[in-house]
């Protein structure tokens, strides 16, 4: 009785003081913990969790961001060329997408819907577009200030059909650290475009965007 007694208090006693680390670095065999201001003596035996956990860790318990849903408002200041003939026009937009996040770079694709105005002519465009970007830091747990420069490629329908294509460079930044995110990007952008009856018509010029997405 009195060895079960103690066995009991040892049993409870160590689930009490147990604590959770977060493995800073490793090297060769040995790795460095930190409990959180939580003096562990140097030799204390310490139980690593084996990821049989439905969950996978993140660094200090931060949700992971495996995927992420984008949204943006973008607007494009472009230069149309038919047949030599030039003509300004201002372009606003809404953007939705998806991507696939492995840290340094990420892979999706989405929709967008645009107003244009070319003169005193105005047209709607739909747009299906393929993404991808290289983030120059890991988009990762703990990384909150993500800068990348990426590229699309897309197809355009609706009052006038083509092709577009744009290189672009911006900042995700997680302000929360956690799911949410705020985007701003600058875009170089080409398309060529035709409507219903005419010409074909290339155009070129400058987008920005802003915009948030949820990541998870």
């Amino acid at each position: 009785m009195k060895a079960l007694l103690v066995g009991t208090v040892l049993f409870f006693g160590a689930f009490a003081m147990a604590q959770t680390g977060v493995v800073e670095r490793s090297k060769n065999g040995k790795s460095v913990v930190n409990f959180r201001g939580q003096n562990v003596a140097p030799g204390t035996r310490v139980a690593v969790d084996t990821g049989m956990s439905s969950r996978p860790a993140t660094a200090g318990g931060l949700q992971k961001r495996d995927h992420s849903l984008n949204w943006s408002v973008i607007y494009s200041n472009m230069k149309d060329d038919t047949n030599g003939f030039s003509l300004d026009r201002n372009n606003m937009g809404v953007a939705a997408s998806y991507l696939w996040n492995r840290g340094f770079w990420e892979i999706g694709g989405g929709l967008s819907f645009s107003q244009t105005k070319t003169g005193n002519a105005e047209a709607s465009t739909n747009g299906f577009h393929g993404a991808g970007r290289w983030n120059f830091v890991a988009n990762k747990p703990g990384n909150d200030m993500i800068p990348y420069v990426g590229g699309l490629y897309g197809l355009l329908s609706g009052d006038v059909s083509g092709n577009q294509m744009a290189i672009n460079g911006g900042v995700s930044w997680l302000p929360f650290s956690e799911i949410f995110a705020i985007d701003a990007s600058l875009s170089y952008v080409m398309e060529e475009r035709k409507g219903a009856a005419g010409p074909t018509t290339k155009t070129k010029g400058f987008s920005i965007g802003t915009g948030w997405r949820i990541l998870f």
